[in-house]
């Protein structure tokens, strides 16, 4: 007798977005404990978490703002963390005990960002970025409170922000070259006269970053994609004599020495999958761990614990929320699951019933062959009535879908939709020449691109060519705004959170690190007048014959309100169908609960209706 395959319930969108997950992390020094960022209550707060994993996490922080970016200090006193207000990204560093309490403000400037705080290697001092000079540079400020001092001082954003293990120099990423398409690391001396040297080869616009000490102080770990791809190599702080560690066919990211210095972990980007690695620097032989399907989140980097005996890092796939994961470094047992963000909504939302993507690809109209995720619902549709399907496109444009928890696309799953997650050109994961296709071509190859994607789910017999929606944010609401004027006839519906709808405005409006990623990106108004005019969906609203929902944050300092109102004033202007809506107190991207599942709401009501 033929046993059926049982059918999977239907999940309600709250417990969906309901569902927490860990948003970075910090070891602490005594080995036993972590601070993680997590949203278990709604907002995301720091907890404290055993490593061993026995006990429930303890939250020290409260209220309705974000606390992010904690950083343990040396001395195991005090959390370094950084909180905003209302998501407008102008943060401040505070500090707060281990045990709770109070946060006491470490950095008081109004209308300026302090991102990245990094402690001292005696826990003195504090280091981080701030643009409170008019861009971004590094800082360093006595614990105290006293005392801060500029260290750099460069247009170009610095970020990436690393102590050397004797306190007396700080590394960071930036670019000091005429050519904007450049990355470098450097390392400036923290006391006396400012002394800033380049420690990744000059020759060549390269993007060189993430900079990590060696224990010694000796050497610094970074990834260049001078060879075409992301590679992992090891500069000598004196001297500049380079090293390749790990040239693959896939991009290699976010490296970290082990505590003794013998060692170097670091990840393995395969279509969108990750790979957790550990090589021995002296025999060169590499521990595979066992991490399953799914990505090592790259927002925070893995950790070795004290003894080096394991890694610890963030965990999730298209089953698992992002949780806080402990594995052997040596590879010799499985990953353990520190948190288990899922546990409360058993019953409700299982992993079975869940969808884990499979990576497809298909030619554009030059010939350009674009990857992506695709999700294909639990239950086929019946054969003659193919179902509807969302194309989903994620940020950036210098960004990547890779297969992590989206309770959104879940959702559409659960309920029978198609849904294609394209890396168009433009995108990371996939080689420094594809990555920068699309520059000085928003809105060109990479919109081919997402037609493309369209008609391949048309052609494959995977969707109704009818009834196909477009969505994503930011970069992605760009690409959704600019699809629905420039290809009107291929979409059913749209719906673009934080989305640009006019490159010139944005230039002139958004943060100062921003507008150099634009320039960087497409160059300035004045170099490419047509180039802004023609790729800004602003000029071309007229020609939208899809209803389009619009989704913004009222105080968002990267993609401003003033893009939504412009769009806004136009689609009324000549009567087309579309809904707006602000939310108050949110900044670029939702992070309270209830902006969250409201965007939710709005956005599968909207695609129930027209799709």
């Amino acid at each position: 007798m033929t046993q059926s395959t049982p059918a999977i319930p239907e999940i309600a969108l709250e417990d969906l977005v309901r569902v927490p997950g860990v948003q970075g992390f910090d070891l602490a020094p005594d080995g036993v404990h972590a601070v993680i960022v997590w949203n278990a209550d709604g907002s995301p707060q720091l907890y404290i978490v055993a490593l061993a994993g026995e006990a429930t996490p303890r939250r020290i922080t409260t209220g309705p703002q974000a606390a992010l970016g904690p950083r343990w200090s040396p001395r195991g006193d005090l959390i370094a963390f950084t909180r905003d207000a209302g998501g407008d990204e102008n943060a401040d560093i505070f500090l707060i005990s281990p045990e709770g309490g109070e946060p006491r403000q470490f950095t008081d400037t109004p209308g300026a960002a302090n991102n990245e705080p990094m402690w001292s290697p005696d826990g003195s001092q504090i280091a981080f970025s701030s643009n409170r000079g008019g861009h971004f540079d590094v800082w360093v400020q006595a614990l105290d409170g006293t005392d801060a001092r500029r260290l750099t001082d460069a247009i170009p954003p610095d970020r990436d922000i690393q102590w050397s293990p004797d306190g007396t120099r700080i590394s960071f990423t930036s670019n000091r070259s005429d050519d904007r398409d450049n990355e470098d690391v450097f390392v400036v001396t923290v006391s006396g006269h400012r002394r800033e040297r380049q420690i990744t080869p000059a020759e060549g616009a390269a993007h060189e970053h993430g900079g990590r000490w060696s224990p010694d102080g000796r050497e610094i770990v970074f990834v260049s994609d001078a060879r075409g791809e992301d590679d992992i190599m090891v500069a000598t702080v004196e001297g500049q004599l380079v090293t390749p560690i790990a040239q693959g066919e896939w991009e290699e990211q976010t490296p970290v020495w082990s505590p003794d210095g013998k060692r170097l972990a670091y990840l393995i980007n395969r279509d969108g999958n990750s790979e957790l690695i550990v090589k021995t620097l002296t025999s060169g032989a590499n521990a595979r761990l066992d991490t399953g399907p799914g990505v090592v989140s790259g927002s925070a980097a893995p950790r070795f614990t004290a003894d080096g005996g394991a890694l610890v890092f963030l965990h999730t796939s298209g089953q698992e929320p992002t949780d806080l994961v402990i594995a052997p470094s040596d590879g010799s047992g499985p990953a353990r699951r520190i948190t288990d963000s899922l546990a409360p909504f058993a019953g409700r939302v299982e992993p079975g019933w869940l969808v884990q993507p499979e990576v497809v690809r298909w030619r554009s109209a030059d010939g350009t062959t674009v990857p992506g995720l695709l999700y294909r619902p639990p239950a086929p549709a019946a054969a003659d009535t193919p179902p509807p399907a969302i194309v989903y496109v994620h940020g950036g444009p210098t960004g990547q879908t890779t297969n992590g928890w989206n309770p959104t696309i879940q959702y559409y799953v659960n309920r029978g939709y198609v849904v294609l997650a394209p890396n168009v050109r433009g995108s990371t994961g996939y080689g420094k020449a594809y990555r920068e296709a699309n520059l000085k071509d928003w809105g060109g190859g990479d919109l081919a691109d997402l037609v493309a994607g369209a008609d391949f789910l048309a052609t494959e017999g995977l969707a109704d060519r009818r009834r196909i929606g477009v969505t994503g944010g930011s970069y992605g609401g760009y690409m959704t705004l600019i699809a629905l004027t420039k290809a009107p006839e291929v979409w059913a519906a749209g719906v673009s959170v934080v989305g640009i709808g006019n490159l010139r405005t944005l230039y002139e409006r958004t943060r100062d690190d921003l507008q150099y990623y634009l320039i960087q990106q497409i160059g300035t108004p004045e170099e490419n007048p047509q180039l802004y005019h023609d790729r800004s969906a602003i000029n071309f609203v007229r020609d939208i014959a899809a209803p389009l929902l619009i989704l913004q944050g009222e105080t968002d300092p990267r993609v401003p309100l003033h893009e939504a109102e412009q769009m806004r004033e136009l689609l009324e202007e000549y009567g087309k169908t579309y809904e707006y809506h602000v939310y108050a107190q949110e900044g670029h991207g939702f992070r309270r609960e209830e902006s969250r599942l409201d965007a939710a709401r709005r956005t599968v009501a909207f695609f129930d209706k027209y799709l």
